[in-house]
């Protein structure tokens, strides 16, 4: 067992509250689990695992627990893991991001289009200082598909009413996993060298980190007072009720709209707008995703209890759909 990458703290990982335990379950290498679940258990040097779903009342936050570095994922030899994992999983399926690309699904899907047309409008909208730039410095972090700012570049004109400028760094820092052929990739040191940006795209990236706090942190060294730094993350709670959800994933955190909300107001960004759009992954699943932008101006910025009433909302309506499903199972039998 790789006893350095399990991390056994349980209070939540966002607001450091109590948590409490919703679904149980213990999976060993002998059974047959999900492709997730089984991979990581390798990679980890995992036999028997007792995995968990915990949820934090405080911030309407849930994790999968043991916590993992996700560095060990996401090198070599855990691109390896996954690659024989999903395709003994999945027969005849290819493991990898090459296959979104070979469709150009993200400048066909007329859904992601929008979105990022909508996504870009409200960062106008709501941050005037970015309107003013000739020409914006976008930087997709965490990006290893690329597609965000290869799809921005292509709408920046109609959208921004200039060109940008896009720069995509791979936080997995390894080249052979789920590279775009339509992109150019940046280093650690040329990141450095070509801040600060004006607008920061963190997408889907904090739901596979143990730590979604240090990893925000980090980027504020990348930012001046007129960028905008936008983090979008699945709205995942309802996976909670899938019996599958249980097992290890590659995605450690569920956010909620409250939970991403405090992440940021954690690491001290001001003017933080949060909202909840329809949308397609790599244009196939579709999903929620909550998007928020915010800046580090000194702008006071105010605890918004809306955010927890929008999650009230949502986990009721999750229940109550549990609820009469199972009651239409029993009268069935």
């Amino acid at each position: 067992m790789d006893r350095n990458s399990i991390q056994n703290k349980d209070t939540c990982t966002i607001c450091d509250s109590h948590t409490y335990v919703i679904r149980n379950t213990v999976s060993s290498l002998d059974k047959t689990t999900t492709w997730e679940n089984e991979s990581t258990m390798k990679l980890l040097g995992l036999d028997n695992v007792e995995s968990q779903i915990r949820f934090c009342f405080k911030c309407f936050h849930a994790f999968r627990f043991p916590l993992y570095d996700e560095s060990i994922i996401y090198g070599e030899r855990g691109f390896k893991f996954r690659k024989e994992t999903f395709e003994r999983y999945n027969p005849g399926q290819e493991y990898g991001g090459r296959n979104y690309y070979q469709h150009s699904w993200f400048i066909e899907n007329k859904r992601n289009l929008e979105y990022l047309t909508h996504l870009l409008g409200h960062i106008i909208e709501n941050y005037p200082s970015i309107e003013r730039k000739e020409c914006l410095k976008i930087l997709d972090f965490g990006g290893g598909d690329g597609y965000l700012g290869e799809t921005i570049s292509l709408i920046s004109n109609k959208v921004v009413g200039g060109p940008c400028r896009t720069y995509c760094y791979d936080y997995h820092e390894w080249d052979k996993d789920s590279k775009s052929p339509y992109f150019n990739y940046i280093s650690t040191e040329d990141m450095t060298k070509e801040s600060p940006y004006d607008i920061v795209i963190v997408s889907h990236v904090l739901e596979h980190t143990s730590s979604p706090t240090k990893l925000l942190q980090k980027l504020v060294a990348y930012l001046n007072e007129d960028s905008i730094i936008v983090v979008a993350v699945p709205y995942e709670q309802i996976s909670v009720l899938s019996p599958l959800s249980v097992f290890m994933n590659y995605h450690q955190q569920m956010f909620s709209v409250s939970s991403l909300y405090e992440v940021m107001r954690r690491c001290n960004f001001k003017n933080i707008y949060i909202n909840v759009y329809d949308t397609y992954y790599r244009g196939k699943s579709r999903i929620n995703n909550i998007v928020a932008t915010a800046n580090i101006s000194e702008t006071p910025q105010r605890r918004q209890y809306r955010h927890y009433f929008y999650d009230i909302y949502k986990l009721q309506n999750i229940l109550a759909k549990e609820v009469i499903k199972r009651f239409i199972k029993r009268i069935n039998l």
